[in-house]
């Protein structure tokens, strides 16, 4: 075997590592995007919503609470967006982890 069979042995578990950590932050980086994406699009529309409620509001009692509505809607909204990107950096982690602790030895 010459060097350069040598040395194609020797990275292609690297490059393969490499490869398959490209892959899986590609993926989360489409799964994040869309995602946030989705929050953004609801947070747009609710909005709009808001202040079409606001304008069309007849006392201020009543938008005062269809202000208070609005915004227990984009704290819910804002946090489930957190958590469910959290979660897929969490799972990202745990992915990258186990894909060069596995191969460590090889």
């Amino acid at each position: 075997m010459n060097v350069l069979e040598q040395v194609k042995t020797a990275i292609a578990p690297l490059a393969s590592k490499q490869k398959d950590s490209v892959e899986l932050q590609l993926s989360y980086l489409r799964s994040e995007a869309t995602r946030n994406t989705e929050t953004l699009s609801t947070l747009g529309t609710d909005t709009k919503n808001y202040l079409q409620n606001v304008v069309n509001a007849k006392s201020f009692t009543s938008a005062y609470q269809i202000q208070r509505a609005f915004e227990d809607g984009v704290k819910a909204t804002i946090g489930n967006a957190l958590k469910g990107n959290m979660a897929a950096n969490k799972a990202l982690f745990t992915d990258m982890r186990s894909l060069f602790s596995a191969n460590a030895s090889a």
